[in-house]
């Protein structure tokens, strides 16, 4: 399954404001469910991670939960 955008992205406050109030509301809500199911994958990427040795844990499942980290904390910088 692949992610179209619905709006160009990332849009600007300006283009923000021009949006009707019900579109700002969805986005919003489609963002929180977003990071949701986000912070629901660290947590089982997290206890995979913990279970193992350091030897035996996976290098992409790590790397993923060392992305996954920059991209839910970027969005506190907007």
């Amino acid at each position: 399954m692949d992610f179209i955008p619905r709006y160009a992205q990332p849009f600007s406050l300006a283009d923000a404001v021009k949006l009707d109030v019900a579109v700002i509301t969805e986005e919003i809500t489609r963002l929180q469910n977003s990071l949701k199911h986000l912070k629901e994958t660290q947590a089982g990427l997290q206890e995979y991670i913990d279970s193992e040795t350091p030897t035996e844990v996976d290098v992409e499942i790590a790397k993923a939960l060392e992305e996954n980290k920059i991209v839910m904390y970027a969005h506190r910088t907007i």
